[in-house]
């Protein structure tokens, strides 16, 4: 039986491009990201290991951190999926006004890519 995930689960892989818009959704909504991976989640497992999106972060001449782009987050979530390649990566959009997880989807999987 396959594992099934968030938002998205009962699609196939998202491409990049696909990908991408959602991450630009998480940041025009105002909502802020996290990177997650697990190598074997399951039901009764709920943590997940968090990915630093400090890489992602560039700071102005002021040293005030500039608006984060959807290319560096995503370039983020091909970083962590290439150092853990047998793990899941999901990227989670929080919203801090209503203290919860607005958005979380599993962005790159461990068999991504592979014929079974």
């Amino acid at each position: 039986m396959a594992q099934r995930f968030e938002t998205f689960a009962t699609l196939p892989p998202l491409s990049h491009a696909q990908i991408l818009a959602q991450v630009g959704y998480v940041l025009t909504e105002g909502f802020i990201p996290s990177i997650e991976f697990a190598e074997n989640p399951n039901n009764n497992d709920f943590y997940w290991q968090p990915w630093p999106l400090d890489a992602a972060i560039r700071l102005d001449a002021a040293g005030q951190a500039k608006p984060l782009a959807p290319e560096a987050i995503s370039a983020q979530l091909d970083a962590c999926s290439a150092r853990h390649p047998y793990a899941f990566v999901r990227l989670n959009g929080y919203c801090a006004q209503k203290r919860n997880t607005a958005l979380s989807f599993v962005a790159k999987t461990p068999l991504e890519g592979q014929v079974l």
